[in-house]
């Protein structure tokens, strides 16, 4: 090994590397197949375990980044954050088994147990909260902000949910913005519809193009501005 700056602390932690300069492992496994990957930290048994030629990597925990060969600048934080990921970069995943299936997505970002838990090949999701975001599986560009925001989502793209349960069926829908604990729960396969307010859902599960301002408690909507300009 000609490699420098390296710190190993378990067995077989850091042990075929050659080259790579700057990697930190502590714990059973860690590191253990990383030979020319510089600049990863692997903290806990099996963590970046599989790691070749990935650098920048970050993982803390057990079995947190195991599969990753060649995936770069990932940060994995918990028990089986990242688990599947082989050649994903720019994840960053904190929590429980968050991002756990995601094989070769791209720059998705979960906080929060099972998070963005079954996505695969999406890339550009942002799940934040317990189970935010959990069955995204090939979905790309969807938010979700809340306990189970999102948590259905399956192939639709480019959602917004934001509070507790919105967006919470939302499977194949497309472009929708939920603002509001269970805001658009009842959407499943309906795009393009806007749900502001604590229970705003649109007409049907299936409906498209809505916009839907409260739920049907609210008895006025004030405005200071009488008419709507197009």
């Amino acid at each position: 090994e000609t490699g420098t700056k390296n710190t190993a602390v378990g067995a077989n932690a850091l042990d075929a590397n050659t080259t790579a300069d700057s990697n930190t492992a502590a714990g059973y496994n860690a590191l253990t197949t990383n030979t020319t990957g510089t600049v990863n930290s692997a903290f806990g048994a099996s963590a970046l375990e599989a790691n070749s030629t990935g650098v920048r990597n970050t993982a803390v925990g057990s079995d947190s980044l195991p599969n990753n060969t060649t995936g770069e600048k990932n940060t994995s934080i918990g028990y089986e954050s990242l688990k599947d990921s082989v050649d994903g970069d720019q994840n960053t995943a904190v929590g429980n088994q968050s991002l756990a299936n995601n094989t070769s997505g791209n720059n998705n970002t979960a906080v929060g147990s099972l998070s963005v838990f079954t996505a695969t090949t999406g890339s550009g999701n942002v799940g934040v909260g317990k189970s935010a975001l959990q069955l995204c599986e090939t979905a790309s560009d969807n938010t979700g902000v809340g306990k189970q925001a999102g948590k259905a989502i399956t192939t639709g793209g480019n959602n917004t949910a934001v509070g507790a349960d919105a967006l919470l069926l939302c499977s194949t829908g497309a472009n929708n913005t939920a603002v509001g604990n269970d805001a658009g729960d009842v959407t499943t396969t309906g795009s393009n519809n806007t749900s502001l307010g604590y229970q705003a859902d649109p007409s049907s599960n299936s409906a498209s193009n809505e916009i839907t301002l409260g739920n049907s408690s609210i008895t006025a909507i004030r405005c200071q501005v009488q008419t709507i300009s197009e």
